[in-house]
């Protein structure tokens, strides 16, 4: 069952899902960010997600990596909160 609510959140078709959902309420510096980590050349192939949704997964991953090694850690927790709201949600 704890398996089952993890997937929720560390899925690549779920966290693609979650930045589809808080796309439009990022900063431009977030969405920089966000593009620069989902631009990156990966030699990992994912299993059970397109290409497209591993690299927003791959971007959404970047970005809380950023806000934390920046210290915006209320940034991150709002961020957070918006992506637990679509849990279950599809593009």
């Amino acid at each position: 069952m704890l398996n089952k609510q993890a997937r929720q959140y560390v899925s690549a078709p779920a966290q693609a899902a979650m930045y589809h959902h808080i796309e439009s309420m990022l900063t431009s510096e977030e969405q920089v960010i966000i593009r620069r980590g989902r631009n990156l050349h990966s030699y990992a192939k994912a299993k059970n997600a397109g290409t497209s949704e591993y690299r927003h997964a791959t971007g959404l991953e970047a970005l809380f990596g950023y806000l934390f090694v920046t210290e915006q850690h209320e940034r991150r927790v709002e961020i957070f909160e918006l992506c637990k709201m679509c849990i279950g949600c599809t593009r």
